[in-house]
C-alpha cells in the first residue's frame, strides 16, 4: 500500500472522518447479494483465457468490489485488482475487510483519483461506483484512457434515485400499498429545500442523466456505448436509519460540503419534519432501490 496523498479534491468528500465511514458500512444502498449479481453480468467483458487487471476507483472500503470479486472467484476467472480511494479512513477499512478475502489479488493504495491513474497501466476493466461526481472527471478520464488497453471496459454505475432527487425528481418515491410513500415524497423534497439552504453546492454532473459523461466518452474520446443494464432490489430501513445517515453524513455523500454542526442541524430539522407527521423515528419500512451500469468500450 502506497500511504503517499494527494491533491485538492473538488468537493468535500464526508468519508474522511471515522464515524461516517462506520455508517457507510452498516448502510444498505446495495446489498452485497447485488454487487454479487453485477459481478455475474461483467463476466462477460473478462477474458478467461488470460489475466484480467481491473481497476476500482473510490474504493471505499471495498465492499463493492471484494463482493463484485467474488463472483470472477465463484466462475473460475483469473485478475488482479487494483483500488484506491483518497480517504485513509476508507483505506484503513479497506485492509480490514481484505483478511476476509484472502485469496485476491489485490493492490491498494491512498491516492486521488486524478493521481492514482499515473500509478497503473494496461486496465481491462475500470469500475466507477458513485465516485465521478467528486472530483474532475473529464481530466480524470483523460488521463485514464492512456492506461486502457485497446477493447478494455469503463463502467460506470450509479444510484438512480438518488440523482432523480438531486434533479428535483420525486414522484418515483411511491410503492403499492405502502402508506409512507407520500409522507417519502415529501420528506426527501424537504431534505433538499433544507439542504440548500446551508450549501449552495450542487454536482457538475447529475446522474439520472449521464448525458454529460456519455457524449464526452463517445465524442471526444471515441469510446463506443455498448449498453445500459439495471439492478434492483429493495431496502427495509427505520426513519432512525435515515437520520442518523444525514447526521454522520453518509446520507450526503454526493459531495457533503457541510460542517458536522450542519449535519446535526439538518438531522434535526428532518427529526422535527417526522415529529411533526406524528411518525417515530424507530418505524421501519421498504423502499426500492436501483442502480444503472452504463458499459463503455475503447476502440
Amino acid at each position: 500500500m502506497n500511504l503517499q496523498n494527494s491533491t485538492k479534491k473538488n468537493v468535500s468528500n464526508p468519508y474522511l472522518v471515522t464515524e461516517a465511514v462506520d455508517y457507510f458500512e452498516k448502510s444498505t444502498y446495495i446489498p452485497k447479494e447485488s454487487f454479487y449479481e453485477m459481478g455475474i453480468f461483467l463476466l462477460k467483458y473478462l477474458n478467461i483465457n488470460e489475466k484480467n487487471k481491473i481497476l476500482d476507483t473510490g474504493t471505499g472500503t471495498g465492499r463493492s468490489i471484494f463482493n463484485i470479486a467474488e463472483a470472477f472467484n465463484q466462475a473460475g476467472y483469473d485478475y488482479s485488482l487494483e483500488c484506491f480511494d483518497i480517504s485513509k479512513k476508507m483505506i484503513e477499512k479497506f485492509e480490514d475487510n481484505l483478511r476476509n478475502y484472502p485469496i485476491l489479488d489485490v493492490i491498494y493504495y491512498l491516492y486521488d483519483a486524478n493521481v492514482g491513474t499515473k500509478y497503473t497501466d494496461n486496465i481491462d476493466l475500470a469500475i466507477f461506483i458513485s465516485v465521478l461526481h467528486y472530483f474532475n472527471w473529464e481530466s480524470f478520464l483523460q488521463s485514464l484512457n492512456c492506461r486502457m488497453k485497446i477493447n478494455s471496459v469503463i463502467v460506470i454505475a450509479e444510484l438512480n434515485g438518488w440523482y432523480k432527487m438531486l434533479d428535483g425528481e420525486f414522484d418515483f418515491i411511491h410503492e403499492d400499498n405502502n402508506p409512507l410513500s407520500d409522507v417519502s415524497r415529501e420528506f426527501w423534497q424537504q431534505y433538499f429545500l433544507f439542504r440548500n439552504e446551508l450549501s449552495s453546492w450542487t454536482p457538475e454532473v447529475k446522474f439520472s442523466n449521464i448525458s454529460k459523461v456519455d457524449k464526452f466518452l463517445v465524442n471526444q474520446m471515441k469510446y463506443s456505448f455498448v449498453e445500459k443494464v439495471g439492478f434492483s432490489w429493495i431496502n427495509n430501513i427505520s426513519w432512525d436509519d435515515v437520520i442518523n445517515w444525514i447526521k454522520k453524513g453518509s446520507v450526503s455523500s454526493l459531495g457533503s460540503d457541510l460542517s458536522k454542526e450542519n449535519k446535526v442541524l439538518l438531522a434535526t430539522k428532518m427529526s422535527e419534519f417526522l415529529c411533526d407527521k406524528s411518525i417515530k423515528e424507530n418505524v421501519t419500512f421498504n423502499i426500492q432501490w436501483g442502480v444503472n451500469l452504463y458499459v463503455y468500450r475503447k476502440e
